[in-house]
């Protein structure tokens, strides 16, 4: 499944495609890609970590590198299952 990360200050966008962006408006998601977005969304949900449906989550100067890895686990467990059923 591609897919990337961008991040700038505290914004981070989680997008499934492997068309480079700069922005979350130059995103150009399709039906695909956004269906997967939304299973990430939900995944994380079911597992501890706030995500926006769109693939964005905001980090603060009050999570501990705990918190940071917490949700890092959980995106990677999150991205397997997507993984998985995409093929």
């Amino acid at each position: 499944v591609p897919g990337m990360v961008k991040g700038e200050g505290s914004f981070v966008a989680v997008a499934f495609t492997d068309r480079p962006f700069n922005s979350f408006r130059e995103m150009s998601l399709g039906p695909k890609e956004i269906q997967a977005v939304f299973a990430l969304h939900r995944y994380l949900l079911n597992h501890g970590v706030i995500m926006i449906p769109y693939g964005l989550m905001v980090l603060s100067t009050a999570m501990t590198e705990a918190d940071v890895d917490f949700m890092v686990e959980q995106a990677l467990g999150g991205m397997r299952e997507i993984a998985k059923g995409a093929k």
